[in-house]
């Protein structure tokens, strides 16, 4: 958040920033935006049946077709949670005559964003995730992928204050509650004793908590939203 208390950007705001070229922050509200949703909406076409290259062409031609429609995004500015918005607008792309006309052009020829740059991890789908619909996954995608940007955020903060070392050590505490033996293996490692571990291990554990508050927050229109919005998003996550 801000020094007012107010949330930074939110996900319309964003939108509508990368649509306007000529707006200040226009390439970052971009890079935003597909970084969000990239794997998300891809992993959404291959749900549905697509090959792995047709799938990346569809995406990247999705978002390129999408930012070129600000004034009816903004439009739709007041109804509901953008990432619904986002998979309807995507379900009515991939249903016209783009696949026709296209297909033979890598992204239309337009590259929204470089998918080698995107999480291998979260590009694939798990065994698990194929017994769920297409939305399901989607939407497991899309926290999979805040999560992920959380953790890079915290581990960047870490690292700028010299203390990257103690992130990778402590880091799979973020997720999960760690057990007595796991605390005599980080003090072990870092030379530490237990009750500075345990203390760290519960900062960090904060911290990580403020950072994905803050990643969802960027997602809501209204920031009353963002504790139901939160619980939403850990729930998809178990």
């Amino acid at each position: 958040m801000d020094k007012s208390g107010a949330f930074e950007t939110t996900q319309w705001t964003a939108v509508m920033t990368a649509a306007d070229k000529k707006a200040t922050g226009s390439i970052e509200a971009l890079q935003r935006l597909c970084g969000v949703y990239w794997v998300p909406v891809y992993a959404y076409a291959r749900s549905q049946g697509a090959r792995e290259t047709e799938a990346e062409d569809l995406t990247q031609a999705f978002f390129a077709h999408l930012l070129d429609k600000g004034l009816s995004i903004q439009s739709r500015v007041d109804r509901g949670r953008f990432r619904s918005f986002l998979i309807r607008c995507f379900r009515n792309f991939a249903a016209s005559e783009w696949r026709k006309e296209n297909a033979a052009k890598r992204g239309g020829g337009v590259e929204v964003l470089p998918f080698e740059e995107l999480e291998s991890e979260t590009r694939e789908i798990s065994e698990a995730e194929h017994a769920l619909t297409p939305e399901q996954i989607y939407e497991r995608k899309w926290a999979q992928t805040l999560l992920s940007r959380a953790i890079a955020r915290l581990r960047e903060e870490y690292r700028l204050v010299g203390k990257e070392d103690r992130f990778q050590a402590m880091s799979s505490c973020l997720t999960n509650d760690p057990d007595e033996g796991l605390y005599e293996t980080i003090a072990t490692d870092l030379e530490m004793n237990l009750g500075a571990v345990r203390t760290a291990i519960h900062r960090m554990r904060s911290n990580f908590a403020r950072v994905l508050r803050e990643e969802v927050g960027r997602l809501v229109n209204d920031p009353s939203d963002v504790e139901e919005e939160l619980r939403y998003t850990l729930k998809l996550l178990k």
